[in-house]
């Protein structure tokens, strides 16, 4: 699911991917991988949602997870 809003927002040029968080490390390695071979800018791994949330350099994020956890993951933001 997140590895299509990497490719969408990257095709469609509206807006600028920092960085991603995902609790399952064979889901980030797919992340970069496709991201590699689509974009040329470095992708940040953040270790915890928490560091991506207070990134200064993020204005937006991409909620790209099952539909129940949504609003505990907006919660946070």
């Amino acid at each position: 699911m997140g590895r299509e809003h990497l490719r969408v927002a990257g095709l469609l040029g509206f807006s600028r991917v920092q960085g991603i968080y995902d609790p399952d490390p064979r889901s980030v390695e797919l992340a970069l991988l496709e991201w590699n071979r689509l974009q040329n800018s470095p992708l940040k791994i953040y270790s915890d949602l928490n560091t991506g949330l207070l990134d200064q350099d993020v204005d937006g994020i991409l909620i790209c997870t099952p539909n129940y956890t949504h609003y505990a993951i907006l919660k946070m933001a």
